[in-house]
């Protein structure tokens, strides 16, 4: 499972959300209403508590991997619980880089959701400046 929608936030919540962590982030109403659209765009109830997580991820560095953990250089899973991984990049620049699968799909989701079940390889590609990105990774109920 793969799916893109585009402009799920504003820019103003992208910078209501982009210095929280923690118990900060995961009640705040805009995350509430990013799980909401997550569950319906899966079409199943998804468990938000451990080892399920939320996070602003500042300036990731990816290579090819699938979300349970598994990488190129590391391919024993760590992560076997997750079922879906979701990201948002809250902020646009010149060069933010972009999410890019294996089948050759590359997104700028700038304020929009991606969600992919766990299975999927995919990394970012490289880029210039600071990288701010929502991230969940998530399993089923």
């Amino acid at each position: 499972m793969k799916t893109y929608i585009e402009n799920v936030i504003t820019t103003e919540e992208a910078n209501s959300i982009k210095n929280l962590s923690g118990t900060a982030l995961s009640d705040h109403p805009v995350v509430s209403k990013i799980k909401g659209i997550i569950e319906q765009e899966v079409g199943e109830e998804l468990d938000w508590t451990k080892p399920s997580y939320l996070s602003i991820e500042r300036n990731g560095n990816h290579d090819w991997h699938v979300d349970t953990g598994g990488a190129y250089n590391n391919p024993e899973p760590h992560m076997k619980w997750c079922d879906y991984g979701c990201s948002i990049l809250l902020q646009d620049h010149e060069d933010p880089g972009f999410l890019a699968y294996r089948d050759g799909t590359k997104i700028k989701n700038y304020l929009g959701l991606a969600i992919h079940s766990s299975d999927i390889e995919h990394k970012i590609t490289s880029y210039s400046g600071e990288r701010l990105t929502f991230l969940a990774f998530v399993k089923k109920a």
